[in-house]
């Protein structure tokens, strides 16, 4: 009962306005830490790797294998894709994907 009472109000203070106009928090930042998160699930980042927010990664194959996989310090600003039907992408090491870059895969790369 009280875990319920607890939840409302902080759920009535999440939603208020002077919550969400506060000055100290990046909401930003909250959401594209959420992106990359989400998109980590299908990339395989190899050491000091970096996926960063501007980021795009779609793998349709869904099979959660890592299709996407990256070498050691590299970062990736650009759309990644891979089709349903096969194929993979592996980037190599100290490698840069830039903000407009995108890599469309059918087969092996």
């Amino acid at each position: 009962m009280m875990n319920k009472i607890i939840q409302k109000i902080v759920a009535r203070i999440l939603k208020s306005s002077l919550f969400m106009q506060n000055p100290f928090i990046d909401f930003t930042r909250i959401e594209n830490d959420k992106k990359i998160a989400f998109y980590s699930k299908n990339v395989s980042l190899d050491f000091d790797s970096k996926l960063l927010d501007e980021a795009i990664v779609h793998d349709f194959q869904n099979n959660n294998n890592n299709k996407i996989k990256t070498g050691n310090e590299s970062i990736i600003r650009g759309e990644l894709l891979v089709f349903k039907f096969g194929g993979c992408i592996e980037i190599g090491v100290n490698s840069f994907i830039g903000k407009d870059t995108k890599i469309l895969k059918y087969k092996n790369i």
